[in-house]
């Protein structure tokens, strides 16, 4: 047979950091294609299932459970879409949009305002969302808001 050189053994510790950092690569580059979703609800179950969900069909979702960690949040993380809850403590829907729109860097996101209240009360209090879903809603109506306020270029 042939004679080991040991040089394949001394390689190997090479070819898995080579491929690790092709693997970190391509996430970190994935990771800048994907859109992201701030989700903005006071109502941990409703707030985890649209995160797992959102993140399943391939968005960088984030969720916040009151519209002051939302704000620092988006400050981080400055998203696409956010799906925003109308009646929360600390910072209410309307307050969290007002802020957004105050501020540059997140003036023109899309808002999906979401409440249990009929859209006129939401509409006598704030202005500026770009769709409005009563809850509860079903999640194919939730997808296709989604896909219409993420659809652009």
């Amino acid at each position: 047979g042939r004679a080991h050189d040991g040089r394949g053994a001394r390689d190997a510790p090479l070819a898995i950091a080579e491929t690790r950092r092709q693997e970190g690569q391509d996430q970190a580059e994935e990771k800048a294609w994907m859109k992201t979703i701030v989700i903005i609800d006071d109502e941990f179950g409703l707030a985890d299932v649209l995160t797992s969900t959102l993140s399943d069909i391939g968005f960088l979702a984030l969720s916040a459970a009151n519209g002051k960690q939302g704000l620092e949040i988006m400050a981080e993380h400055p998203p696409d879409l956010v799906l925003l809850d109308f009646m929360m403590p600390l910072l209410d829907g309307a307050g969290v949009l007002k802020a957004m729109r105050a501020d540059p860097k997140l003036a023109a996101v899309p808002v999906i305002m979401m409440t249990a209240v009929p859209e006129s009360v939401v509409r006598a209090r704030c202005q500026g969302y770009t769709a409005f879903l009563r809850k509860p809603f079903d999640f194919q109506t939730l997808l296709e808001a989604v896909e219409l306020a993420t659809a652009g270029p």
